[in-house]
Formats: structure tokens, sequence, C-alpha cells
């Protein structure tokens, strides 16, 4: 009872991108739709429709994220400056947000609950959630990693399964206390993401270091958080599973389908119930989605010097050459050969 009301309370209705079957999450492979917004309060609230959203590089401006600073962002907090008038103040992110609290601490009011991270807590924020810094203790030490939805996806934790991304679970509590050995795996792999995104020797490859050591980093971070969520269980909506059950067929079917109803029909329910639904609970249409996935993987396969145009286009089961170049610009703003040749 108390749970129900609770979840009553709380503003945000989380969105687990994993479908239960035989009590195994089988976490589907798109990474970019969770999250729905607080429809409800935000339609009947004038104050909760006007917090402000804080995109990733807004509360450490005057720190070096290095290269890739509008996608990720890793830093100690007693390298930037606090901004005063951010404490006790309600915000939103549009990013993900996951701290390491190494010395010191403080306290976080998230989902209407005020929790009191210590020493050796880990502390996941999700995007578009309420959250309030309530501030921190002196001599606090506290590694910051931020990443954007885009930033997941290209690293291609699309293509994968982990139990990383049973975001549920972070929502119900996205407080953990580790020990001494699990936070010291977290603290080594990021501060490597750091020191090389920070550096400015040239590296040929950087990007493509950044994504591995990123999904390293993701990788040890659910086999850790597993541990904590083993006897956990999670429950899902009608809605939820909709999209859940969208998410799986999208991963499996975005090559060769492109059209809401070929996915509405797959799953018995109309086209015009599935956008409504996946629009409700991730503010992005259902079509927009699906386009999405497929220029992600349109761009992965032009950045392949082996394959032509054309080749892609194959790959991608368009009619011919001319109607996807057509679709990539509408998408991109470039045609494939202009995104293949860029500098």
């Amino acid at each position: 009872m108390m749970e129900t009301l609770l979840l009553l309370l709380i503003f945000i209705v989380t969105l687990p991108v994993g479908i239960k079957t035989n009590q195994t999450t089988n976490c589907t492979y798109i990474r970019y739709v969770f999250l729905s917004v607080f429809q409800y309060f935000m339609k009947n609230s004038p104050v909760l429709s006007t917090v402000p959203i804080y995109a990733i590089g807004d509360l450490a401006l005057d720190v070096n994220c290095g290269k890739n600073i509008k996608k990720i962002c890793i830093y100690d907090i007693d390298e930037s400056v606090e901004d005063k008038n951010l404490i006790n103040t309600p915000i939103k992110l549009d990013h993900f947000l996951i701290g390491l609290i190494i010395e010191g601490g403080g306290d976080i009011l998230f989902n209407l609950i005020t929790y009191n991270v210590t020493k050796n807590s880990l502390f996941i924020i999700t995007p578009n959630k309420h959250i309030t810094f309530k501030g921190r203790r002196a001599n606090s030490r506290i590694l910051i990693m931020k990443f954007t939805q885009d930033f997941l996806l290209e690293a291609g934790m699309h293509r994968r399964k982990s139990e990383i991304f049973n975001y549920t679970d972070w929502s119900d509590n996205p407080h953990f206390l580790l020990t001494d050995h699990e936070i010291k795996i977290l603290q080594t792999s990021m501060v490597s993401m750091r020191e090389n995104e920070i550096s400015e020797e040239p590296h040929y490859f950087n990007a493509e270091v950044l994504h591995h050591e990123f999904n390293v980093f993701l990788f040890e971070l659910a086999s850790i958080l597993k541990k904590y969520r083993i006897h956990q269980s999670t429950k899902t909506t009608r809605k939820e599973d909709i999209l859940n059950v969208f998410t799986k067929l999208l991963t499996i079917h975005f090559r060769e389908e492109r059209s809401v109803q070929f996915y509405a029909g797959a799953m018995f329910i109309t086209s015009s119930h599935l956008s409504k639904t996946i629009k409700e609970l991730t503010k992005k249409p259902c079509r927009g989605l699906i386009d999405a996935m497929v220029i992600i993987e349109a761009k992965m396969l032009l950045d392949d010097v082996s394959l032509s145009v054309c080749n892609v286009s194959e790959l991608l089961h368009f009619s011919n050459q001319f109607f996807f170049s057509k679709f990539f610009k509408n998408n991109t703003g470039l045609n494939p050969s202009q995104y293949k040749n860029r500098s």
C-alpha cells in the first residue's frame, strides 16, 4: 500500500527497458527510448512545468571536459565552481549523471526522497527527473560522469544486452553503498576515460577508444549492481509493456521495416494506439524513433570505408540509393556521400 501511495506522490513514471521472461530480464538494445515526463502534474501544476532543465555542461562550466563536452563529461566535483544558486533549487537534467563519493558526501532530494550520500556511495540520476542538491560537506570529493542518451547509442550499447539498463531499478532506488573494491574499479575506469578526453595528444582512434572504455565501465557497473538487485523484481504497466515490446521488435526489424503499421500489427494493436502510447511515454513520435534507429545504423555503416553508399542502401533494405539518400538528408541535413566524405 505504501508503495502504491509513493508512486502516486512521485512525479515520475519510469520506463523499464527490459522484458521479463522466466524471471530473467532480457534488456532491449535500443537505449535512447526511456523515461516518461510527469504528464499529469505538468498539466495541472504551473510550478512544476517551470522546473529548469540543465544540459550536460551547465553545472560545471569551468571544467575541462575534453573533446566531447556536449556528449560526455567526467570531472572531480572540487574542480568545478559550485553554483550556490542551484542549492535547494529543484532542477532536471537532460542527461545521465553517475556520481562516486570518494570522500565526504551530502544530501540529495530525488523523487521526493532525501538520500544521505556518504563515502563509497554511488548515485545514478536519469534524465528528466526532479532533483534538488542540498549541498555537500566540507572536504568532499565526488567523481562525476555525465553522458547523453545519444552518446549511449553511439557507443554501441543498443547492440548489447546488460542488466545495467534496468531503468526502473535505478529510479526506484538510485543510491548504492559500495565496497572499497567496487568503488576503486569504477573510479579507475572513469579516471582513465577522463585522462584520455582531456589529453592534448592527437589520437586517430580517440572516439573508438572512448566508446570502448565507456562500454567497459558500464559492464563493470552492471556486474556490481546485479549483486544489489538480484532479489528485486520489477512490475510494469500495460503501456510500459507496449514500449518494451516495440523497442525489442524495432531492434530486430528496423533494417527491413520502417512503418508504424508493421510494429503495431506484430503487437496486435492499432497503429494509432501504438503511436499514442509511444508519444505519451517518450515525448517522441513512433516514426521518429524508427527513423532515428535507422540513421544511427546508417552512420555506422557509412563510416565503414569498405562500404559504398549503394552498399549501405542495400543493407538497410531501401528500394534504391535515391530513396536512401533522400531519407538520410531529410534526417541529417547531409546526403550520404557528404557524410561519408566529411573531414
